[in-house]
């Protein structure tokens, strides 16, 4: 199957990526679906908000590419069996993780962060898994204000490239937004 996926950033990382011949991220414990390349899935214009916000006084881009998705290397956490295969790798390995990391307070959200993170890339290198994809609640909803009343919700669908390999930088397509 395949995906457009639309990765949003400033113009000149974007030409970066391109003239380097490869994605630089910043590693942080506390990424959403873990360490990777963060895209929308079917969405520019998630990924020209998304650079909006982030990147205020700087040109923008959008990095678009067309991602051909093995089945086999996704953990698609909007399933139920994605999420059941993430919960079952989860109480197989509990005793032996939660053991080398000491928690005081679960409900704290960096804390919950943290370790969302830690599992996922905990679950990515045992399964070999080159991409996760979840959908998350926005806080976008200034415009949307009719189909919210009518109980949709404004969501973003964000895949992590995990494996940065699978990306052939010469099909890139950028837009200067």
């Amino acid at each position: 199957m395949k995906i457009k996926i639309y990765h949003g950033t400033t113009a000149s990382k974007s030409k970066s990526i391109i003239g380097d011949g490869n994605f630089v991220f910043e590693e942080r414990p506390d990424h959403w679906l873990g360490q990777g390349i963060y895209f929308f899935v079917n969405d520019y214009d998630a990924a020209v908000w998304w650079a909006n916000q982030r990147y205020k006084n700087e040109k923008k881009a959008v990095i678009e590419y067309e991602l051909e998705i093995d089945e086999g290397d996704l953990l698609d956490l909007d399933t139920l069996t994605g999420m059941r295969s993430f919960n079952e790798f989860m109480n197989k390995n509990k005793d032996s993780v939660t053991n080398k990391v000491n928690i005081n307070n679960f409900s704290d959200r960096n804390i919950q962060l943290e370790l969302r993170s830690r599992w996922l890339q905990l679950y990515y290198i045992y399964n070999d898994i080159k991409y996760s994809i979840f959908t998350f609640p926005t806080p976008l909803i200034d415009g949307y204000h009719s189909v919210v009343s009518l109980g949709l919700r404004v969501q973003e669908r964000q895949i992590v490239v995990v494996d940065l390999s699978i990306i052939n930088l010469n099909k890139i397509k950028i837009h200067f937004v």
